[in-house]
């Protein structure tokens, strides 16, 4: 459980340390007064992903405090269901592969607004494409 532990922790630093970097480039945007479209919607996509961040931390600062919550949470990540369906779903490589699509949407905002546009159909549907798969292995295995 202590391995575990320290992968929790792990986990709450990174997503503090996400949120802190969000925060320094909205206040910098802010003061820099920039308001181009890319730059509205890079803040914007950011601060969609801290309000995730901020939620698995507080998830796992609750399951830090609560013996009953990190047993439980400890079970959820290492049960043999989900990580088969995971594993059906190719979920390594399918997050990779969200990843490299968001960070290639946020850089290509600055360039083209046919290739956002483009990059974010992309992004979308890989998105709705891991969740359908999901949720029919969830229902099938």
């Amino acid at each position: 459980m202590e391995d575990f532990k320290r992968k929790l922790r792990r986990r709450i630093t990174y997503g503090i340390a996400y949120c802190l970097l969000v925060l320094v480039i909205v206040v910098t945007a802010m003061k820099m007064r920039i308001e181009d479209h890319a730059t509205s919607f890079a803040l914007g996509f950011g601060c969609g992903m801290l309000i995730v961040a901020l939620a698995y931390t507080i998830k796992y600062l609750g399951a830090l405090k609560n013996e009953a919550k990190l047993r439980a949470l400890n079970i959820e990540e290492t049960d043999e269901r989900s990580r088969h369906i995971n594993e059906r779903v190719g979920a390594t490589g399918i997050n990779v592969a969200i990843a490299v699509f968001s960070l290639a949407m946020l850089i290509s905002n600055y360039v083209d607004p046919t290739v956002f546009m483009t990059m974010l159909a992309v992004t979308l549907f890989t998105v709705l494409l891991k969740s359908l798969l999901g949720i029919y292995f969830a229902r099938r295995i």
